[in-house]
């Protein structure tokens, strides 16, 4: 009995060795630099599904990261000449020129000018017929609230897109 015990216990410390062999890891990455973190949680701040990295400082400070890409003005290079695919929505695809943003629904779109305000890219004022606010930026995902009334979406509903 304590043979074949013992032969199990050998038997399984060589197998996690072994398949701890094929794991690999990238080199490490400072997320939040010159931050004297003290501890952390992760939470969906927003409701937009993404979680935020909430973390208090060794000063008492209580703070926030967002994960994806920082958006300023030249978030806009990510999104040039691009085309996404809106999750949840049947035929609903957004696409991207270098100043502007179409929503379109099956082969007609409609849109307009896409400005950088408050931290977040919107439709230029005055558009009547699609809107949108784009809050996160990532190279595999973009989301945030948008408007279609051809889609039969007349108030801004929350919205997380993938590339096509």
């Amino acid at each position: 009995m304590k043979k074949s015990f013992l032969l199990l216990a050998m038997t399984s410390l060589l197998s996690t060795q072994a398949l701890s062999k094929d794991i690999s890891f990238s080199n490490p990455r400072t997320i939040l630099p010159n931050e004297d973190i003290q501890s952390f949680e992760l939470a969906d701040l927003d409701g937009n599904g993404i979680q935020e990295i909430i973390y208090l400082t060794s000063n008492g400070e209580l703070k926030y990261a967002i994960q994806g890409h920082y958006i300023d003005e030249s978030s806009r290079d990510l999104l040039r000449s691009t085309e996404w695919v809106v999750d949840g929505y049947t035929d609903v695809k957004l696409s991207f020129s270098s100043t502007s943003y179409s929503i379109w629904k099956r082969d007609s779109g409609y849109g307009s000018s896409l400005v950088f305000k408050d931290g977040t890219y919107r439709a230029s004022p005055g558009g009547d017929r699609n809107n949108i606010m784009i809050d996160y930026i990532s190279d595999t995902k973009i989301s945030g609230k948008f408007t279609c009334n051809r889609c039969g979406i007349y108030y801004y509903v929350p919205f997380t897109a993938t590339p096509k």
